[in-house]
């Protein structure tokens, strides 16, 4: 199943939903919001677990830095997506 592993899921956004639930952990949230917004741009699924940490993860504070870490590279990353694509 190695070679099977490898070519059914991208390895990249995995690694940044990981590395996102890894830091949401070790209580960086925005670190954690920042590695889910990149995983995103490049594929959809990180952003779920964007809620599911929303919803059960610590202070507000906390949550407030998670969302912010998340919003901020998706919003600079959509905008350099739409001047190099341009508009639809």
């Amino acid at each position: 199943l190695g070679p099977l592993a490898a070519t059914r899921y991208d390895l990249a956004p995995t690694a940044l939903g990981f590395a996102g639930a890894v830091w949401w952990g070790a209580g960086r949230p925005g670190r954690a919001g920042a590695a889910l917004a990149l995983g995103t741009l490049m594929k959809l699924f990180p952003a779920a677990l964007l809620p599911v940490w929303m919803a059960t993860g610590g202070s507000w504070t906390a949550r407030g830095r998670g969302a912010a870490g998340f919003a901020a590279p998706l919003a600079l990353g959509a905008m350099v997506w739409w001047l190099v694509a341009g508009p639809m």
